[in-house]
């Protein structure tokens, strides 16, 4: 009976460990290519609050939120993800110069809220409430819903 209490605790303690867990995080916790992103891209905006997700005891990836309102998402190396300026525009000096050409040629009077990059695309999200969708050489694929 007691074995059984000994495997019974052992396993909360594997499958516990075992989940995605958020951690919070210093700045200077945060992989240099990410602290170097954020120096180039953003100014004088400051890490506010950064968390580090992990799964099954590796880190997945950070979530760090700006001074000025910005949340930036990285891989567990520091390239971004995700960039999210909460209904004000982002940085564009790091992409790629034919999706910043494009938005400013068809939409002019518009701003560039929010981008994901995955391994297959860019989808960018307009001031006009558009998203686009671009390939990762930077052309033009469509207007998502």
């Amino acid at each position: 009976m007691k074995a059984k209490g000994i495997i019974l605790g052992l396993l909360i303690f594997l499958s516990s460990n075992s989940f995605a867990q958020k951690v919070g995080v210093q700045a200077n916790e945060l992989p240099a290519t990410a602290t170097k992103f954020i120096a180039n891209n953003f100014g004088k905006a400051k890490v506010a609050s950064a968390v580090k997700e992990s799964e099954y005891g590796m880190v997945h990836e950070y979530e760090v939120y700006l001074s000025d309102g910005s949340k930036v998402e990285f891989d567990k190396n520091g390239n971004w993800k995700e960039i999210d300026g909460h209904g004000k525009a982002i940085p564009t000096k790091f992409l790629d110069a034919k999706i910043v050409k494009y938005v400013k040629q068809k939409f002019p009077q518009t701003e560039i809220l929010k981008i994901e990059k995955d391994r297959r695309n860019y989808e960018v999200k307009l001031s006009n409430g558009l998203e686009l969708e671009f390939n990762l050489q930077g052309e033009f694929l469509r207007i998502d819903d």
